[in-house]
């Protein structure tokens, strides 16, 4: 049996909890050889946690009540990751969002600060959504600051907690990541092989992916391709396993029943990454020859190519004439040329 695979796993739900959540990748693939990675969404998250691994950053204590990486440490193999067979890449969103400096995701201020000022009423509720739809996401200044503003009166209170809520929600920025500079930024972090995951914001009833924002997913899947990354699209698998069975009524997450297929699958995908990334260093390997080599290799192969043309004696011929030729002059023995008297 094959040993399993060392695979790191940078994405959110759709590829941490089939990994995690099922048996599936028992005694196949190791998710959690540098700890604890969880569930990100950003290119500026993954950058994040391999500066950490690497011991290049250390998160502010605040900032544990939005990032979930504080339960990594420094690794010493992070420095070249040696002993990875794969990376998985899902990035979920083109949006990166930041406070002082941390990249962190939605789903850790929707959880621990938003629900509680949305469950009191449908102001709070506008304010909200515009704050992170509207101003963040929709990168509109003008409504991010005045929905912000609303967001901290909503917390007057004097304690730790409401400080940091109310400094969350007037100090988030956002920005738009280049999703093809990011992959590129990751290879050269990783140097490992890569395979990507494309991420599905939410399923039509019948099906079809729908990307949020709109054209990301496009996005994702013409950046992979171009710098040869294999692809792993889980729609074709979802719509064969039916959309009721393998979805949550959310259309956004997997069925338990379904999160073993998605595990088969992404399992096999990165095996085969893997596979395909051996087979190219063997043909590398074989083919590398040193740059001395190359050129005896070249000059043979014109050689060969003056013989099959009947040019060769000819080459030789002239070679030793210009040889000759040579020896004379520079022996000073030559005989000059003298101009023919004119008759008269």
């Amino acid at each position: 049996m094959d040993r399993p695979l060392n695979v790191l796993l940078f994405g959110g739900c759709l590829v941490h909890w089939p990994m995690t959540r099922t048996s599936k990748a028992r005694g196949r693939l190791r998710c959690d050889t540098y700890g604890p990675i969880r569930e990100i969404h950003s290119f500026g998250e993954m950058f994040q946690i391999v500066e950490i691994l690497r011991g290049e950053r250390k998160l502010p204590r605040e900032s544990q009540r939005i990032s979930w990486m504080t339960e990594l440490r420094p690794v010493t193999r992070a420095a070249n990751f040696s002993n990875i067979d794969v990376a998985l890449l899902e990035p979920a969103s083109p949006i990166e969002l930041s406070f002082r400096g941390v990249a962190f995701n939605r789903s850790a201020i929707n959880v621990k600060f938003l629900k509680p000022i949305v469950d009191r009423g449908r102001e709070e509720r506008k304010a909200a959504a515009a704050w992170l739809r509207q101003g963040l996401v929709g990168m509109n200044e003008t409504i991010r600051a005045e929905a912000a503003a609303k967001l901290a009166s909503y917390v007057p209170g004097t304690s730790r907690y409401e400080e940091f809520a109310r400094a969350l929600f007037l100090e988030t920025r956002s920005s738009r990541t280049d999703v093809f500079g990011g992959f590129v930024k990751m290879r050269e972090m990783l140097n490992r092989p890569i395979g990507v995951v494309s991420y599905v914001f939410r399923y039509m009833p019948d099906g079809r992916p729908i990307s949020w924002p709109a054209g990301f997913r496009e996005e994702v899947l013409d950046a992979a391709p171009r710098l040869d990354f294999p692809v792993f699209d889980p729609a074709p698998l979802v719509q064969s396993f039916g959309v009721d069975a393998a979805l949550q009524p959310d259309l956004g997450h997997y069925s338990e029943r379904f999160m073993p297929v998605a595990a088969t699958g992404l399992i096999e995908f990165a095996r085969n990454v893997h596979r395909s990334a051996k087979m190219t260093r063997a043909k590398t390997s074989a083919l590398a020859v040193s740059a001395p080599e190359l050129g005896r290799i070249v000059r043979l192969w014109l050689w060969s190519i003056y013989e099959h043309l009947g040019l060769g004696s000819l080459a030789r011929s002239l070679r030793a004439k210009i040889g000759q030729t040579a020896a004379i002059i520079w022996s000073g023995k030559g005989k000059r040329w003298k101009q023919p008297k004119r008759q008269t």
